[in-house]
């Protein structure tokens, strides 16, 4: 699955062998901000500016259910390895004031668990759960000044506990940009 870089609008499925398009997933939300697979190859999750979460069958493009949150923006989202849990970083921005929580849903039962603690002025771009399922990490481009959003500095990248939603490690940079986390 792939978002095509020209047209933030458009899903595509590619066959990885051959490099064939096979489908356009209908989608009638702009702004794909990111992608997820279940381990199983068997749905696929987009994120969307406007805060919505679209689940779709792989490899038909059927959309199966949609997770309509209070965010302004889903920013990123991640499985966890055994795929029951998809975790997104949900961004607010209140009156100019922005800030990001870190959700995690049970995908059978679409209830939210209880969040992680709040992270203000960042949007967290990226997200990843450890291959044990035990970790949470994120990171952002940068926190963005208000007056100037060409501004960033102080790149963040934090990681919690799962289980108990705490704070493992955190750790803020100078003026530089972080454009994914491997795991």
């Amino acid at each position: 699955l792939a978002i095509d870089p020209l047209h933030v609008d458009l899903l595509l499925l590619w066959d990885l062998q051959t490099g064939e398009s096979l489908h356009h997933f209908p989608n009638d939300l702009a702004g794909v901000t990111d992608i997820a697979i279940t381990p199983d190859s068997s749905t696929a999750f987009s994120s969307h500016i406007d805060g919505t979460v679209i689940a779709w069958s792989l490899p038909n493009g059927n959309e199966l259910f949609r997770i309509e949150t209070e965010a302004d923006a889903i920013e990123a989202l991640a499985l966890s390895p055994d795929g029951q849990y998809l975790l997104m970083s949900e961004l607010f921005d209140p009156e100019g004031d922005p800030y990001t929580q870190i959700t995690m849903w049970d995908i059978a039962s679409m209830t939210r668990t209880a969040p992680f603690p709040d992270l203000p002025n960042y949007a967290m771009n990226h997200l990843v759960i450890s291959p044990d399922g035990a970790t949470v990490v994120a990171s952002s481009k940068g926190n963005a000044d208000a007056s100037d959003p060409l501004d960033v500095t102080d790149a963040l990248v934090v990681a919690w506990d799962v289980s108990t939603g705490e704070e493992r490690w955190r750790q803020t940079g100078g003026p530089q940009i972080i454009t994914g986390i491997p795991m």
